[in-house]
Parts: C-alpha cells; sequence; structure tokens
C-alpha cells in the first residue's frame, strides 16, 4: 500500500494518508475503551502503520517501483480524516501506540481533521514543510491540535484562508444572503 498523496520539494517529501473516521458510532456513543482501541486500529492506527510500512519499502530497495524515492528524505506524515475529533496529537495518538507495538516509539504523524487541513494549508501556504516542522519540534505545539495550534500561533485574520472564504461569500452571495 501507497499513502493516498504524496509532496515532494526539493528531495525531501510529506506523506499523507487518508481515512474516513477516527472512531465510529457505537464507540462514540457508548464511549467503550475496547471499541475505541478497535477502532483507532482500524482507522488511525491502519494509516500510521501503512505509512510506516511505506517508508520501510522505500528503504529496503525490495520494490523496484519505489526506486525513483530513494533519494527523497520523508520528513513528515499526515494522517486526515473527515471527522472532527480532539485529543488526535496528544491521547490518541498514545493509544494508537498502544495497540500497535510494530510502530517504533519515536515513528511520528501528525493527526488532523479534513476542515482542519484546508485552513492550515490557507495559513501555511507554500511554507507547509516548514510549518509542519514547526509544529513538530516544540513539544507543547506537537500535541495541540491544529485548529488550537494555529489559533495560538495566527490573528484572527490570518486563520481566515483567502480561497475557502472566496468560494464561501460568492456562495453565499448567489444566495442573496450577504456575510455581514
Amino acid at each position: 500500500d501507497t499513502p493516498d498523496w504524496l509532496i515532494i520539494e526539493d528531495k525531501r517529501a510529506i506523506l499523507i494518508e487518508v481515512k474516513q473516521s477516527v472512531i465510529y458510532l457505537e464507540a462514540k456513543k457508548w464511549g467503550d475503551l475496547a471499541k475505541i482501541q478497535n477502532d483507532l486500529k482500524k482507522t488511525i492506527g491502519s494509516a500510521v502503520k501503512q505509512l510506516w510500512e511505506f517508508e520501510q519499502d522505500i528503504k529496503s530497495g525490495y520494490y523496484s517501483e519505489l526506486n525513483c524515492l530513494s533519494d527523497v528524505e520523508i520528513v513528515e506524515k499526515i494522517v486526515v480524516i473527515y471527522d472532527i475529533s480532539y485529543f488526535l496529537n496528544s491521547t490518541l495518538r498514545d493509544q494508537v501506540r498502544s495497540i500497535n507495538p510494530n510502530i517504533p516509539n519515536d515513528y511520528h504523524w501528525h493527526t488532523i481533521s479534513i476542515a482542519d487541513f484546508e485552513y492550515f494549508i490557507g495559513i501555511a501556504g507554500n511554507k507547509i514543510f516548514y510549518s509542519l516542522e514547526q509544529k513538530r519540534i516544540n513539544k507543547d505545539n506537537d500535541v495541540m491540535d491544529f485548529r488550537d495550534y494555529y489559533a495560538r500561533i495566527c490573528s484572527q485574520d490570518e486563520i481566515n484562508n483567502p480561497y475557502l472564504s472566496q468560494v464561501y461569500d460568492s456562495f453565499f452571495d448567489e444566495l442573496g444572503l450577504k456575510n455581514e
């Protein structure tokens, strides 16, 4: 399995794997720890395992199809999920590690909802490598969910994604509902 997306720039790469959910409805409704752990294993855990194995496949040189990536340094890994959740980069990251002992303790990834990812991309722009690195290297920032992180480092004006704001305004203007 390969990641869903790769962003490559100057011999550096960001791997992106997309999953639908963090946990499924039953676990959300009842908060049963065993169900949460089982769901995490299938969702974020599966994504992290897939990213880690992909990196190992590149390093091993076993698959000639991946040789084009042999001189690319994978600097960041991101798991993007559809639903909004909390504690993705702290408590839930720790849970994923505990249920998947094959992933080394020093293996790092970010988890982010698609909504937050869209805003983060709008804020980071072409500095996405730098922005992810800055979040990762500061321990306090690293464990924060992305919405909390960029609320901390950006002013309210910077949080707005210019492209999404334009689409939003255009949509509601066409309906005759101006955002005032």
